[in-house]
């Protein structure tokens, strides 16, 4: 069920700055999501065992810092992914990447075009004190993700503006 109330775009960039995506839902009658392009990053996600995916993107709105649960969108198949969204503080990162780690996820997907869908937030991004920490970390991360994403379900803003159209037809306004 979409919820009908009207937010302003005030409401909708406060809600995303704080991180609860969740609620980005409720309020756009849809997930909220990324579009980009694969690009190289410094490999660091595959050392660590678990290969990211570094988006470039040219939204300029995107959720605060953090790691969150997320499905992704790629040549019309769906894929779960946790990315983190951040500076990466336990390496000393200062520019803001957006690194997704596809579950159980093998292939190249330098250049390819994603689509993510936010579902949820698990935590806000943090400095480990080592490098051990942050792999215990993220793949706590991962089994977290994969509880959430057990039922989580993608809303296409097509769905929505095709649930809209029911709510008219049935008189709604």
């Amino acid at each position: 069920q979409v919820s009908q109330q009207v937010h302003s775009s005030t409401a909708i960039r406060e809600i995303l700055k704080d991180g609860r995506v969740a609620d980005a839902v409720n309020v756009l009658g849809r997930n909220y999501t990324l579009d980009g392009v694969v690009v190289h990053g410094d490999g660091r996600g595959r050392k660590l065992g678990f290969p990211t995916a570094n988006l470039s993107t040219e939204k300029e709105l995107l959720p605060c810092d953090g790691v969150y649960v997320v499905k992704v969108k790629w040549r019309d198949r769906y894929f779960d992914g946790v990315i983190n969204i951040g500076h990466r503080p336990t390496f000393s990162g200062e520019k803001t990447t957006l690194e997704i780690h596809l579950l159980d996820f093998q292939g190249d997907l330098y250049a390819e075009r994603l689509r993510i869908y936010f579902v949820d937030r698990l935590r806000g991004e943090r400095k480990f004190a080592s490098v051990d920490a942050l792999q215990e970390a993220v793949l706590m991360d991962i089994e977290r993700a994969r509880g959430k994403l057990a039922d989580a379900q993608v809303v296409e803003y097509r769905e929505y503006l095709d649930c809209g159209d029911n709510f008219r037809a049935n008189g709604a306004k």
